[in-house]
């Protein structure tokens, strides 16, 4: 055991002479067939992050993704499912994960494909609509589960999936300039060195769920930003403040705090969100630091990331292997690649290494649901996309 948190990672790392470790060697069909034990999906909860919408959203991935026989009848299943999350989302809560429109934006796509193109219509409409309040809010956070990013995120799934003619430029920058400038807010009213300051529940958090880097991810992907110098200026200073937290081992705290400790390696919290961080600002700085920081994190994932918590994409390995699909992705070093398929390997021993069964056991940031979605992933890794993220 490699501590309270990680199983002790034994597999053998990739070895330039030995190529062969890295083919997975599946058509889709034993992975797919996965998706047969999602026979008991919680339709009370329309969220894409543990309820029905996330479910709907690997269908609609599988039907992309998988070029088999069986697309229609994946396309098909989503269109049922997001019809069921639609229904049972409710409240105010605006993000794409934990909120209404991360639903209503994937039924838009959904029905795109379906040709039901007048129901897309109105559920885009209806998300555009909460802009303004969205924007002016001073109750509403912006981190990305709960928050404007996860907003923000909803209108640039709208863009790729439905098409650019139905997101406006000035509603996407409308969001943009409320997130910078509510950390420039903070940022002052805390005295902070970091020019971009945001808090969750009184805590200034720095993961990609809830913090910092989340927030700056999903700024850096927005069409705008390369043009827009003075939110470059600001993220880039911010990113080069958050590397000076960084720990010994080369993970990342969860939040901003005195006696922090050095345990959390997942996706919400930790070097596996941190790396996807720093991917994007190498691609848009162009800075060996930021590679280099990647490379780092993938390494303290690599030994570390093995995690008793599960299986799942928040706090689980699949979450953690799609830093590998990244990384590869981005400096094509077949390394990586072998990585991930490691970490499917341990997938695919699934209850055999004595982790946590999750709360919500079939959902997408928790369960079973974003288990299949790394899988299929695999199988085009060059295409590979951790969901609701990028």
């Amino acid at each position: 055991m490699a501590s309270e948190r990680a199983i002790r990672n034994t597999f053998e790392d990739f070895k330039t002479d030995s190529p062969e470790s890295c083919y997975l060697s599946a058509d889709g069909t034993t992975l797919s067939d996965h998706a047969v034990l999602l026979t008991e999906v919680d339709y009370r909860d329309g969220t894409v992050y543990v309820g029905i919408g996330g479910i709907a959203l690997l269908y609609y991935a599988m039907y992309k993704k998988l070029d088999r026989e069986q697309n229609t009848e994946w396309l098909n299943k989503a269109d049922e499912l997001i019809k069921h999350a639609v229904r049972h989302s409710s409240g105010n809560k605006v993000s794409f994960l934990c909120g209404n429109t991360g639903s209503m934006a994937i039924a838009a796509a959904i029905f795109m494909k379906t040709g039901q193109i007048d129901k897309a219509t109105k559920y885009i409409d209806e998300i555009l609509a909460l802009s303004d309040g969205i924007c002016k809010s001073s109750s509403i956070p912006d981190e990305l589960l709960f928050g404007r990013s996860g907003y923000l995120y909803s209108l640039m799934f709208i863009l790729k999936e439905c098409g650019a003619h139905f997101v406006s430029d000035d509603a996407m920058e409308q969001v943009v300039e409320a997130i910078i400038n509510s950390g420039q807010h903070l940022a002052k009213n805390v005295r902070s060195r970091c020019p971009l300051m945001y808090a969750w529940h009184d805590s200034y958090y720095l993961g990609a769920a809830h913090g910092l880097a989340g927030i700056f991810f999903i700024l850096m992907r927005t069409p705008a930003f390369s043009t827009n110098e003075r939110m470059k200026e600001l993220v880039k200073l911010s990113i080069d403040y958050l590397m000076t937290l960084r720990y010994p081992s080369g993970n990342y705290p969860s939040s901003i705090r005195v006696n922090g400790s050095d345990k959390l390696v997942h996706w919400c919290h930790g070097a596996p969100g941190f790396i996807h961080m720093f991917i994007q600002a190498f691609k848009i700085y162009g800075q060996q630091e930021y590679l280099d920081e990647a490379i780092s994190c993938a390494e303290v994932i690599w030994t570390r990331g093995l995690l008793y918590k599960g299986y799942g994409l928040c706090h689980g390995v699949a979450g953690n292997g799609y830093a590998f699909l990244m990384m590869y992705k981005l400096t094509m070093n077949v390394k990586y690649l072998h990585r991930a398929l490691k970490f499917a390997e341990f997938i695919f021993d699934y209850g055999k290494h004595g982790c946590r069964i999750a709360d919500r056991p079939y959902s997408l940031f928790e369960g079973l649901a974003g288990t299949i979605y790394y899988l299929v992933d695999l199988l085009h890794p060059l295409d590979a996309e951790f969901p609701a993220f990028y």
